[in-house]
């Protein structure tokens, strides 16, 4: 089976190329900006539509994980980045014509400011986002829904809440103290710098993601969106002090930076119900 993983060199991605690779039955091809070990790398800019239809020509993918996007609430990134190359592979992917199961990846940024007592939220809550990250998340999952409905393309979406783990992208609160406690440990910063602490979110250990993408890939119904998630809700300050302590730094270091915008709209309280995603069957 020829399986294609777009954005394979990501945090996520490289999760899921590293379980992947321990099924022989797979034959992996892998697009990135920068190569990524694990499979046959292809070298495509996903925002030429042309390219991306020789793409999924070259490689004759039975499954497509599409992760590649960015994060980064600029409009002239986010847009191209998860928009219009979602467009392209699934443009692609109907005029091949031949049978392609595609999993794309969701956001709880799609869901907005939701009150604290609508938590846990469900996969049917009402899409109202506040970011232009999620903004272009909900636009992706309605190209989803048009292009299973009109096209009947075989297609699921894996909508993610936070990950954990090493090695996260700089764009990822995890990502963001990490970065900052290498800096402070080769004395280049003085302090760690972050925002709302009181903020509860929901955080799954990124291989932990990575074997959930594989399940909604596997069993999930087309058509359909399932929560990527723990379904518990982890308070910001005991995430920071968690990873502090792992290396033996205490939270006087930590400044708290001033109100901004992306402060105000902060939701207080989101975590995911994840009853949808646990009925399907379960992977080693």
């Amino acid at each position: 089976m020829n399986v294609l993983v777009t954005g394979a060199a990501g945090f996520l991605g490289r999760a899921l190329v590293a379980r992947l690779k321990l099924r022989p039955e797979l034959t992996l091809h892998l697009c990135d900006r920068q190569s990524a070990p694990g499979g046959v790398f292809h070298h495509c800019d996903l925002l030429d539509g042309a390219a991306v239809a020789r793409l999924v020509q070259e490689t004759v993918p039975d499954q497509i994980f599409h992760l590649a996007g960015t994060l980064t609430n600029e409009y002239a990134k986010d847009f191209p980045a998860n928009v219009e190359t979602t467009r392209h592979l699934l443009e692609s992917v109907r005029q091949g014509g031949r049978p392609v199961r595609v999993l794309l990846i969701g956001s709880a940024g799609e869901y907005g400011c939701v009150r604290a007592q609508d938590n846990p939220l469900r996969e049917d809550h009402p899409l109202a986002p506040v970011s232009l990250y999620g903004w272009t998340k909900a636009c992706q999952t309605m190209l989803m829904d048009y292009y299973h409905s009109v096209h009947s393309l075989d297609l699921v979406m894996a909508r993610l809440f936070n990950l954990s783990g090493a090695g996260a992208s700089n764009q990822l609160f995890v990502g963001r103290v990490e970065e900052q406690v290498k800096r402070l440990l080769a004395r280049e910063v003085q302090e760690i710098t972050v925002g709302n602490l009181e903020a509860q979110r929901d955080y799954l250990p990124v291989a932990e993601a990575a074997r959930q993408l594989e399940r909604v890939m596997q069993f999930g119904q087309s058509g359909q969106v399932y929560h990527v998630a723990s379904g518990v809700p982890t308070r910001m300050k005991d995430l920071l002090d968690e990873l502090l302590r792992a290396q033996g730094l205490s939270h006087e270091c930590v400044r708290q930076a001033p109100r901004s915008l992306a402060n105000k709209l902060d939701v207080p309280v989101i975590y995911a119900d994840v009853s949808k995603t646990s009925r399907l069957p379960q992977l080693p």
